[in-house]
């Protein structure tokens, strides 16, 4: 029998599956940016509306380029804590002062304003989707996925599409070479024919 790979890839918007069915979609990573590990995974299930669930690494048994398999049941995952939490308050309650003291103007049709707080760990980010990389000389491309250890869940690299429509192919960038992790943007320490010169992954996802 063969040994199990040390690494696994982490796909953003890929498909999930659980133990006993379709689970929805990856549409965010959560990482310790100063650990460089990747900590949870966000599912949107698929139930209409669709929520999002905040997914532990533990709970990932197995991924490929387009799929992420989980150990759970679509029960289990529908009861697992939901990334983002709704709430209304009125439009003249004391609690929505401080927005007023930002924008003074703001105006509201409804009496009743929403509220969405996101359920990121604390000191963590949330990566989205197509998150813009910087190289050190302009913009790079967009991340795809992490490359990470299966045990501990340390990024050891990050997967960057670049080029346009027939020209488009992904490259695999050394975590070392990531200088800064934002929730939209990821800043490189090489410049882009540095990038270039990096190994290249055969595409094997199709993209929207």
């Amino acid at each position: 029998m063969s040994a199990e790979p040390m690494q696994r890839i982490i796909p953003i918007g890929a498909h999930v599956q659980c133990t006993d069915g379709y689970g929805g979609s990856v549409t965010r990573l959560i990482v310790d940016p100063p650990a460089r590990r990747l900590t949870h995974i966000i599912v949107q299930d698929g139930t209409l509306p669709g929520v999002e669930h905040l997914v532990p690494v533990a709970r990932i048994a197995g991924t490929t380029y387009d799929r992420v398999t989980l150990d759970c049941t679509q029960d289990t995952l529908a009861a697992l804590e939901p990334f983002a939490e709704e709430r209304f308050i009125s439009s003249n309650a004391s609690d929505y002062e401080p927005f007023y003291a930002v924008d003074p103007f703001a105006e509201f049709e409804a009496d009743h304003i929403p509220l969405v707080t996101e359920h990121i760990p604390p000191g963590e980010l949330a990566i989205q989707r197509d998150a813009q990389v910087m190289a050190s000389d302009g913009p790079a491309g967009h991340l795809t996925a992490f490359v990470v250890d299966r045990a501990s869940g340390g990024i050891n690299s990050i997967v960057v599409r670049l080029g346009h429509w027939l020209t488009k192919h992904e490259q695999v960038i050394p975590i070392a070479a990531v200088e800064r992790i934002d929730s939209g943007t990821l800043s490189l320490t090489l410049a882009r024919d540095q990038i270039a010169t990096l190994p290249v992954m055969p595409m094997r996802r199709r993209y929207d």
